[in-house]
């Protein structure tokens, strides 16, 4: 069972959830949440969780880069193969993707905005909240694949795509592909002791399928 401050972190990370997702505009997402990581990074430190405990510690560094660049060269690969597949093309279809975007959102929206916010949460600051008894790596994961539910709503709606049979499908395969995705990330931090392995691999998927989705849109 989850402690007070644990329930409590994850009652804040839903609310935020909303917030970026249903209240604060676009041009307001990347310094919103990094002000976010910030924030809720410094609370934990101050609160007396170590760095190591955060995974962002310096001891790690050079293992953990190691292990990230690997990770993100694999991931850019198949990412690249996907895009080619007749199965998976269809994937990379997105009408949020504008070619003329890619730079920003690569070195900008993705990294800054998304990344460093979902990973330092997911696999460092809430981890290290968690019991020891607790499955830390499942209940994590879970609650990434719930962080998704209103990003993927939100793509759909922008898709115009409203069959319901549809959205629920859809929703119901992003929360399971992402908390999935979260295990394997939470693995990786555990291998390397860090949060900057999986910090560069999420980079690398996410910045690779836009680059890759904004190539059908020429």
């Amino acid at each position: 069972m989850a402690n007070r401050d644990a329930q409590l972190l994850i009652a804040g990370v839903a609310g935020w959830n909303v917030l970026i997702n249903r209240v604060l505009p676009e041009s307001q997402y990347v310094p919103a949440n990094l002000a976010a990581t910030a924030s809720v990074c410094g609370w934990a430190l101050i609160a007396g969780k170590s760095a190591e405990q955060l995974g962002i510690g310096t001891d790690c560094i050079g293992r953990s880069l190691r292990w990230g660049s690997a990770g993100a060269a694999a991931v850019v690969a198949a990412t690249a193969a996907g895009s080619r597949l007749p199965l998976t093309q269809p994937l990379f279809g997105d009408q949020r993707v504008d070619p003329d975007d890619v730079w920003y959102q690569a070195m900008i929206r993705i990294p800054l905005g998304t990344v460093l916010l979902e990973e330092l949460l997911f696999r460092g600051v809430l981890p290290a909240y968690l019991e020891p008894n607790d499955p830390r790596d499942i209940v994590s994961s879970a609650l990434f694949g719930l962080w998704h539910i209103l990003p993927t709503l939100k793509t759909l709606d922008i898709n115009s795509i409203d069959r319901q049979s549809t959205r629920l499908g859809s929703v119901a395969a992003a929360v399971a592909t992402t908390a999935a995705v979260g295990l394997a990330f939470g693995r990786v931090r555990r291998r390397t002791g860090s949060v900057f392995a999986p910090i560069l691999i999420h980079w690398a998927a996410n910045a690779s399928a836009y680059a890759l989705a904004s190539q059908r849109q020429q």
